[in-house]
């Protein structure tokens, strides 16, 4: 699949990611990722789309204490071949699908479906993106759960770029107003999640900020000089105490 979800090219470069990885404040992680398998005690038949290469799929799985089956959706098959033996060693996986949401056609229904940092792939276009919200949740069978991690718009991430990366029905509120008026409960929680700048702000060189401007500005180009000058002015700006803060919101949507 040449083209699988919209704005997919960051995922692309794993450089970016490992640097990432390094600068996420793994305490905040851990406690969002426990949140999310705290809701996902006593489903036994669960979802995961935008599985990518596992990992935050295992730090999940690993944490619920109940039988369960996780079928995993992923349009990337070079993703799905590294998460199926990752995931195939500790955690209870059934069956996966190397397509996108949109073209999910489900073999049953689901207790849970959780989504983490996937949502904004999934359409450029916000009547699309709403049948995809629906097909979701509609994944699930009646009083299940369906659940997204995502940003909201006060996050830092989106204070550092130099343009608009993403249409606005991506943020966590757009998510729970368009539920909440479709008649469905719907539950948000928000987390912190930081990110460690300091050494970026102090560092007269300029690799590191430079890859990290390659995942913020979600580009497969290296920046300038120049443009990488700007980037650290703007974090900068925004950092507290060595730290930026991306946010973190959880919506839970009740499936009717």
């Amino acid at each position: 699949m040449e083209n699988p979800w919209p704005f997919w090219s960051e995922k692309r470069f794993p450089a970016s990611y490992e640097n990432i990885y390094v600068r996420a404040f793994r305490e905040d992680w851990f406690e969002i990722t426990k949140a999310i398998a705290k809701e996902l005690v006593s489903q036994q038949k669960v979802l995961d789309v935008g599985s990518g290469e596992g990992h935050t799929t295992k730090q999940i799985l690993d944490r619920i204490p109940n039988p369960y089956v996780c079928d995993l959706l992923e349009p990337n098959p070079d993703a799905l071949a590294t998460s199926i033996p990752f995931l195939k060693t500790e955690n209870t996986t059934g069956k996966t699908y190397c397509t996108t949401l949109k073209d999910f056609n489900p073999e049953a229904v689901y207790d849970a479906v959780f989504t983490s940092h996937t949502n904004y792939y999934w359409a450029t276009d916000e009547a699309d993106y709403q049948e995809q919200l629906e097909k979701f949740v509609n994944l699930c069978k009646p009083g299940g759960k369906a659940l997204i991690l995502s940003l909201p718009s006060d996050s830092d991430f989106y204070k550092l770029s130099s343009r608009p990366l993403f249409p606005k029905f991506v943020f966590s509120e757009y998510l729970d107003d368009f539920y909440s008026k479709k008649g469905y409960q719907v539950k948000k929680r928000r987390f912190t999640m930081r990110f460690f700048v300091q050494d970026i702000i102090e560092n007269p060189h300029l690799l590191d900020a430079k890859t990290f401007y390659r995942f913020v500005e979600n580009t497969l180009n290296v920046p300038s000089d120049d443009q990488a000058k700007e980037f650290v002015k703007r974090i900068k700006h925004n950092a507290k105490n060595g730290y930026l803060d991306f946010k973190d919101e959880l919506v839970l949507v009740n499936a009717k």
